[in-house]
């Protein structure tokens, strides 16, 4: 059994849902593991990690669109709005979403369904760069 440790950095431009589906594959790709469990992990609390269709875009919109909606944004509505009026509504919907992800790898590649990507869920407005700690564990 052997391990791999990584990091992917991604900048977001604000809200919405971003693929790092070929950053992903390109790491797995060169970890040396063809069989084994990879684990992705968000180090923020107002950001989240998706798999999701990739078919039709409007998936992706009814998404952030529903999210929206769920948890709104304004003022008076939360006790927490010292940093920014997005932030805690980002919050609750990283907690109600994940910050980590586990997928079977098989042939050095992420065992993903052919309608299937990765995404980075941003849940701010601003324009911060999310850190993502990848685990690789299997055999060569």
């Amino acid at each position: 059994m052997e391990q791999r440790f990584g990091r992917l950095v991604k900048a977001t431009s604000g809200q919405g849902l971003y693929t790092i589906t070929d950053d992903v594959r390109a790491w797995v790709a060169l970890q040396g593991i063809s069989n084994g469990l990879l684990t992705l992990w968000c180090r923020h609390t107002s950001a989240s990690l998706l798999v999701q269709a990739n078919a039709d875009p409007e998936v992706l919109a009814d998404l952030e669109a529903f999210f929206l909606r769920l948890v709104p944004e304004g003022r008076g509505l939360y006790r927490h709005e010292d940093e920014a009026l997005d932030n805690m509504p980002a919050h609750i919907r990283a907690a109600l979403t994940q910050t980590s992800i586990s997928i079977p790898v098989q042939n050095a590649a992420p065992m993903l369904g052919e309608f299937q990507e990765i995404y980075l869920f941003e849940h701010r407005r601003g324009a911060p760069e999310r850190s993502l700690d990848l685990h690789l564990m299997g055999e060569a």
